[in-house]
């Protein structure tokens, strides 16, 4: 019986799950579409690797996961570093300390 009622019970947690992990995809795509204000080529990129997370239980506990300020903070810094030149780096995380920082 209790194993019954355990299947009973995750099988609504996963639904609930999949339901949240579409939104949270629906609404990272809108950010992209709407503000991101990127080329098609790259959009659809995005689009693609959102459309993976959506499909795959394992990818959304890593990407919807919960972090911290600091642990975003470092993931952006890290992503940075990487991608972007050291002056366009210094403007884009001193930006972004300041919109962290701003009291609306």
């Amino acid at each position: 019986m209790d194993d019954s009622r355990e299947e009973i019970y995750q099988a609504g947690r996963d639904i609930r799950t999949s339901k949240k992990a579409a939104e949270q995809v629906t609404e990272l795509k809108t950010i992209t579409r709407e503000q991101a204000q990127l080329g098609a080529k790259t959009a659809a990129r995005i689009g693609r690797v959102l459309n993976r997370v959506k499909a795959d239980k394992k990818l959304q506990k890593k990407v919807f996961r919960k972090l911290s300020t600091a642990d975003v903070y470092r993931l952006v810094v890290e992503v940075a570093t990487s991608t972007l030149d050291k002056k366009s780096r210094e403007k884009f995380l001193a930006a972004l300390i300041e919109r962290l920082s701003h009291k609306d």
